[in-house]
């Protein structure tokens, strides 16, 4: 009777251990960390010691606010010895999930427990502040408590170059700096690439990762501030979403269409040739030549240097072009171009596509 009496007599008792979700028969939380996860979740992750008696127990889970179901929590024990043989969850929502654990002896066991944090969000953010050739970068992190629980110096892990202690009230929003690298070499160019950037010249602004620090981690999409000049209240920034960087890829942003410039692309001409026939006398397999164009306005009042990146049409070949051309990998080949102030350039290519079926 007083071992099924045993976790309400603590509920009762020592409701100052016990967290917004517990577990029965706990003792102690010996460690406390909230772990980032894609797409702003976040997991809780606990080192907990349970009393057990020595041979089967029954350890309980109360779910937590905020729709976190039995199936989204685990336990596992830290212990030689101690297993953890069957999970029983309510055939109804009753708010908790059971584990049968079997201990060698009695006495206090390690587990680590994990579950998402339903009431809790994240997001980075980052700013970008250039001079001609170098600029500063800043890192955030933001987090967001919906939630009736205050959660107290607890360790945030997952998010990129640092780990961090931070305390979250309820209902609280709030920014906390993650890392700043000043001083990084850093370049502009213009670029042409419909398939990536839409049809406008766009300004891009490369930042080296190297291979120290600021290359270490990939860097999450978040939303980014790019200011002119050094970091200062007040500054006008101009804000974009950064897509994701892998780790050790260099930073390249878009600031958007590049003023006084402007672009277009079509394909010229079309003509099917060399068919070939099946057995039956039928087409099997013919090629295609094509010739593409591609202009670009220059309505400054100097002339502008920039890279045009085309995306073939299909497998082939370039067979003619109006100027150099380099692939640029295996579905791309890119043009270097210089086009006077106040003036047009075109370039055309010719593209031989072989072995397509009717």
């Amino acid at each position: 009777m007083l071992r099924r009496l045993m976790p309400l007599l603590l509920l009762v008792f020592f409701p100052a251990c016990l967290p917004a979700a517990y577990l029965t028969r706990i003792g102690t939380i010996a460690e406390q960390s909230l772990r980032a996860l894609p797409g702003g979740r976040l997991l809780v992750r606990q080192t907990v010691e349970v009393y057990l008696a020595g041979g089967d127990n029954e350890v309980t889970f109360l779910l937590p606010p905020g729709g976190v179901t039995p199936e989204q929590v685990r336990l596992r024990p830290l212990d030689e010895g101690v297993n953890v043989h069957a999970t029983e969850s309510p055939r109804e929502n009753a708010g908790w999930v059971r584990w049968l654990v079997q201990a060698p002896a009695a006495g206090p066991a390690r587990f680590a427990l994990t579950y998402p944090a339903a009431e809790l969000t994240w997001e980075l953010s980052y700013a970008l502040h250039t001079a001609p050739d170098r600029a500063t970068w800043e890192a955030w992190v933001r987090l967001v408590n919906k939630g009736a629980r205050d959660w107290q110096k607890v360790r945030l892990t997952g998010v990129p170059w640092a780990a961090l202690t931070v305390s979250l009230p309820a209902g609280t929003d709030t920014r906390f700096p993650l890392i700043t690298f000043p001083d990084l070499p850093a370049s502009r160019a213009l670029r042409y690439e419909p398939e990536r950037y839409g049809d406008a010249v766009v300004e891009l602004l490369t930042v080296p990762r190297g291979d120290g620090l600021f290359a270490a981690a990939a860097i999450p999409p978040g939303r980014l501030e790019v200011t002119e000049g050094r970091p200062q209240p007040g500054l006008p920034a101009k804000s974009l979403d950064l897509p994701y960087t892998p780790r050790g890829c260099d930073l390249v942003v878009s600031l958007g269409p590049a003023a006084g410039l402007s672009a277009s692309h079509w394909l010229a001409s079309s003509q099917q040739v060399n068919t070939r026939l099946d057995v039956d006398g039928r087409p099997a397999l013919y090629d295609l030549d094509e010739w593409y164009e591609v202009n670009i306005s220059n309505r400054r009042a100097t002339p502008v240097t920039l890279t045009v990146v085309e995306r073939l049409a299909g497998p082939g070949e370039v067979r003619e072009s109006s100027g150099p051309w380099e692939p640029y990998d295996a579905q791309h080949v890119s043009f270097a171009l210089t086009v006077p102030a106040q003036a047009d350039t075109r370039i055309s290519y010719r593209l031989l596509r072989a072995n397509l079926e009717p």
